[in-house]
């Protein structure tokens, strides 16, 4: 028994102490794997990436790691479905789901549905796909994830599409545009009018149409002259011409002409229609949808198999328990047999494992001896020791020994101990209740032994004492150490606090004088401009009074005379075009050089945000476009308005930098109740990543070069929002975009 001890308590610390760590490697080379295989999938090379997912899979499965495990399948079935191994992907996503429903991670369940939809989409199963798009559409309702539930709506509703089931597509894209509005995901919004317009057409239900056309054309009608918006305006002329309304249908076209002259001669023919996909044949259909309904039966047979090979696992691991365990009742009913012998030998190995238990507590107990204190106690007791015992002299030295080699371990072991000496004490615990059962059993049989029992309690009892006195005289010295250990610590973090603060400090006192000299400069061309700008525009206006006096009294009519009149129009048109451009532009500048008061002064928003979006045009033109929701009668605010300008400026700046092509940025404004306004600029770009979004508005955070930016930005921008009592919340999600929440206070309160 005492071997089975000593053997339990290392097998329990090493497990303690690696398990652990091995884990945590484990699944870091887990997600290197799994990246490789996607970068290989990415490129095309199959059978590596195929390769590497099994490998993943396999050791996830090791370690019982079920989100690594099932990243692991789901590549391995998009490689499948990529090869067209239709076979081995229902199999693996049909496997997948059924695991995931009854292991209730609806997460898991919902995706594989998902994929198995796609899959039997890919084949033109279009009835099968649509089976499991409700499937997985139900167990995404089961979590509220929304963003699924708006994923599956859209590809179920291009699946009813090209098997030209139009009325259940048009439910599907009815729903798609109730979440989506919802949500506020104007992608999604886009998707979903597109679809409904393009079922009505073929539908040939014009009223319809033209309802949910004129709905998407009044979205995004003030986002400037984009083929989308004319491509709109010429479904709403078709719809109206239908319906026998020509002027509206006239009207619409003209909108369409001027959105998207481009295509003005295609518009004006009426040659643009939508196309459905061509109608797969009624033969194909069949086929295709016999062919998933095997692949289908197929799987769940395999799936059957396995589930019943690991029933019989699991029975045949049962009927060996059952047997161990009658084989232990029988060893005990034996055991009971022995009598007075077994009792002996019980008691001697219960004392034995006592004393190993002592022995196992006392090393613990030198080894959490670190500091002076208990180094003091531990001498003290080795000089009482070693007048009882030479013995005991020897022992101690060697333990104290091996406390100074393990001194600096202490700290990382301590939990394992405490975990070893409450294992040894139930062990103890255990093995004295069933003695005590024993006892009462052969009560008069062991009378004898039972005084014998009471004696050694005794013992046990006055060493548990003195073993309670020194764990407490041990804790008072453990307690003062980390008291100081805290306070040191305590200090340590105020110092590099205090060094970072000064740091800030700083790198901001940097910025803003840098963007001082920059407003002066700013506000010197501006100034210099003004004036010249002043004589020009008045200079214009007297010559086009006195171009129009002189022609007055020129009485000859000619056509050079009308062709010269007519040019000097168009040239004095011009100019005025040019000299309010100008003024706008140095309008802009005044307002982004504006030194601020001392106090806050009442600004609009919205021609701070207009002063904005021009000095920054030249930025944006060629890659982003600005999509403008501005609410009608915003109240002026109280405000630094030139520190607000370049909150709106860096906040746009950025969001056009993260742009991979061609975007849009929209920019709200809207009042709040009473008391606030709310701006909300979002874009179309990459996202952030969470390992970014920590850390963005950290001082000096940046992940462009050093040439593109200093990573003050947006540091800045808070202290500037939190200067105006105001509000700066973040929302992201990668692969859809960013978005800015600006909430400020309309009054001020001094």
């Amino acid at each position: 028994m005492r071997n089975s001890l000593c053997i339990i308590t290392l097998l329990l610390i090493h497990f303690v102490s690696f398990g652990q760590n091995i884990n945590q490697a484990e699944v870091a080379r887990i997600n290197q794997t799994l990246e490789k295989g996607r970068n290989s999938f990415a490129q095309g090379n199959y059978s590596w990436a195929l390769s590497l997912a099994q490998q993943a899979e396999s050791r996830a499965d090791k370690i019982e790691n079920v989100q690594l495990s099932w990243e692991a399948q789901n590549l391995r079935g998009e490689i499948y479905l990529m090869q067209r191994q239709y076979d081995k992907t229902v199999n693996l996503f049909l496997d997948m789901a059924i695991s995931g429903e009854k292991r209730q991670n609806y997460s898991i369940s919902a995706n594989a549905y998902f994929s198995l939809a796609n899959t039997f989409s890919a084949i033109s199963a279009f009835d099968k796909a649509t089976e499991y798009y409700e499937k997985a559409y139900t167990q995404f309702e089961k979590i509220d994830y929304e963003l699924g539930m708006i994923e599956i709506s859209l590809a179920a509703g291009y699946n009813h599409i090209r098997a030209h089931q139009l009325t259940a597509a048009e439910s599907d894209f009815k729903n798609l545009l109730a979440l989506a509005l919802k949500d506020s995901i104007s992608y999604f919004e886009y998707e979903a009018y597109d679809g409904l317009i393009e079922i009505y057409d073929a539908l040939d239900q014009p009223q319809k149409g033209s309802e949910y056309a004129l709905a998407y054309f009044d979205l995004i009608k003030s986002e400037g002259n984009t083929p989308t918006i004319g491509l709109v305006a010429y479904h709403l002329s078709i719809f109206y011409e239908k319906m026998g309304e020509t002027s509206k249908a006239e009207e619409f076209l003209e909108v369409a002409i001027k959105r998207n002259p481009k295509q003005a001669k295609a518009y004006r023919s009426k040659t643009i229609k939508f196309k459905l996909p061509s109608k797969t044949s009624e033969t194909e259909l069949n086929k295709a949808q016999l062919y998933a309904q095997k692949l289908e039966a197929n799987a769940l047979n395999k799936i059957k198999a396995k589930e019943q090979k690991e029933s019989k696992s699991e029975s045949s691991v049962l009927q060996n328990v059952h047997k161990q365990e009658k084989q232990q009742l029988s060893d005990l009913a034996h055991n009971l047999l022995l009598g007075t012998k077994i009792l002996d030998h019980s008691a001697i190995e219960t004392e034995y494992t006592h004393q190993d238990l002592l022995i196992a507590h006392h090393e613990y107990e030198n080894r959490e001896r670190q500091a002076e204190l208990a180094r003091y106690k531990l001498e003290s007791e080795r000089n009482r020791l070693a007048k009882e015992n030479e013995e005991s002299k020897r022992k101690i030295a060697e333990e104290e020994k091996v406390i100074l080699e393990q001194e600096l371990k202490i700290h990382s072991q301590q939990r394992l101990y405490y975990v070893t000496l409450l294992i040894a004490v139930v062990i103890v615990i255990v093995i004295l209740s069933i003695e005590y059962v024993r006892v009462r059993k052969l009560n008069k049989m062991l009378a004898k032994q039972q005084v014998t029992i009471a004696e050694s309690n005794i013992q046990l009892k006055a060493s548990n004492n003195d073993i309670k006195r020194t764990n407490s005289y041990l804790q008072q010295a453990q307690d003062d150490l980390t008291k100081g250990f805290q306070k040191e610590k305590k200090i340590r973090q105020e110092l590099e606090k205090a060094h970072q603060d000064l740091k800030e400090t700083h790198n901001s006192l940097i910025q803003a004088e840098k963007m001082s000299a920059l407003g002066m400069l700013t506000a010197g061309i501006a100034h210099e401009l003004k004036n010249p700008i002043n004589f020009i525009s008045n200079g214009v206006l007297l010559i086009e009074e006195n171009a129009e006096e002189l022609f007055k009294h020129v009485s000859v009519q000619n056509e050079e005379i009308d062709e010269i009149r007519s040019d000097i129009k168009e040239l004095i048109k011009d100019t005025k075009f040019g000299t309010t451009r100008i003024h706008e532009i140095v309008e802009g500048l005044r307002v982004y050089s504006r030194k601020d008061d001392v106090t806050f002064q009442k600004a609009d928003i919205v021609q701070v945000m207009n002063a904005a979006l021009l000095i920054l045009k030249p930025k944006y033109k060629h890659k982003a476009e600005i999509v403008k929701k501005f609410d009608e009668n915003i109240p002026e605010i109280d405000c630094f308005q030139g520190e607000i300008n370049q909150v709106f400026i860096n906040i746009i700046g950025n969001g056009v930098d993260a742009l991979d092509k061609y975007g849009t940025i929209t920019i709200t404004i809207k009042q709040v109740e009473d008391t606030h306004v709310r701006i909300i600029i979002q874009d179309d770009g990459s996202g952030i990543p969470d390992d970014v979004k920590e850390k963005m508005f950290s001082p000096l955070f940046t992940t462009k070069t050093q040439s593109e930016g200093t990573g003050l930005g947006l540091s800045i921008t808070a202290d500037l929002i939190k200067k105006h009592h105001g509000k700066l919340q973040l929302k992201t999600k990668v692969g859809l975009g960013t978005a800015f929440i600006i909430t400020l206070p309309i009054r001020q309160l001094i």
